[in-house]
């Protein structure tokens, strides 16, 4: 009997611990680099059909553009699928925050690759 107490307390405290899983959204976007610039190019998914911004420059990223989302409260958080922008060299890399499949992706921008398309599941 104690034992089946026990299980029975036990149990609802560990659903407490466990990750849920995040759903995705859809979305595809492709990506182009200058050596100044970053273009964003909504495909499928996004609310606007051209971003771009200085590619130095660590950027949050949601379905209607940049955004700014609290890692630690995850307070401002209403977007469906946020992922993170960042470069150093001419490697592009994207960290995947909520709604993504993917956790990180690095691109490497060189002659033979100029523009990449990115869905939720990493590189198309």
């Amino acid at each position: 009997m104690t034992k089946l107490l026990t299980v029975l307390f036990l149990l609802p405290c560990n659903l407490l611990f466990l990750n849920p899983k995040t759903e995705t959204t859809k979305f595809k976007v492709e990506i182009s680099l200058s050596k100044s610039q970053v273009v964003l190019i909504g495909k499928e998914g996004f609310t606007f059909n051209q971003l771009s911004f200085n590619a130095n420059r660590k950027v949050e990223i949601n379905q209607s553009g940049m955004t700014k989302f609290d890692k630690i409260t995850k307070t401002n958080c209403p977007s469906d699928f946020i992922f993170e922008y960042s470069k150093s060299n001419n490697q592009v890399h994207l960290k995947g925050i909520k709604g993504t499949n993917f956790a990180t992706i690095n691109l490497k921008f060189d002659a033979q690759h100029s523009t990449y398309i990115i869905t939720e599941n990493g590189i198309e």
